[in-house]
């Protein structure tokens, strides 16, 4: 297995006061907190409605799901396929919903592949693009500094 609390949890994206980051990050422990249901749906839109400024509590709550367990696994396939999908324009590096040990080592992967994604493309729509087309990060791409073109953007001229 893979030890996934030594991934670095992902800061607040610049200009998230400490008040809107508090309340995304609840937002986030609401919707992982086993069971899930209706008010875990409820919490799930409005953490879309904040568009990617809620990406990175997202994928803190995702790396601290027992994905051992059936619940955490179910919850897990709904973190990357209602949320983090529909943030990261359709990116989806596939999901196991069993707990058998290979599963649950392909989940944990899913989830570093998620972490060095968000790294590379950030808020860039269209890194993301290229991400989900390949559904895999690109070998070489690298996060544009801020007010620069994209390398996606770039490469397609």
């Amino acid at each position: 297995t893979i030890d996934l609390s030594k991934l670095i949890d992902q800061p607040p994206l610049d200009g998230t006061s400490e008040e809107d980051w508090a309340a995304l990050n609840e937002l986030m422990t609401r919707y992982r907190t086993p069971p899930f249901g209706p008010t875990s749906v409820q919490y799930g839109d409005r953490l879309m409605i904040k568009g990617k400024r809620a990406v990175p509590a997202i994928l803190n709550g995702f790396k601290r799901l027992d994905l051992a367990t059936p619940e955490g696994a179910e919850i897990g396939w709904k973190i990357q396929t209602l949320l983090l999908q529909g943030l990261c324009n359709d990116t989806n590096f596939g999901w196991r919903r069993e707990t058998k040990p290979a599963d649950v080592l392909f989940n944990q992967q899913v989830i570093q592949r998620w972490f060095r994604a968000w790294e590379v493309a950030g808020e860039d729509d269209e890194i993301w693009a290229e991400i989900a087309r390949l559904k895999d990060i690109p070998p070489g791409l690298t996060k544009p500094p801020p007010g620069t073109a994209s390398p996606a953007a770039e490469k397609n001229g």
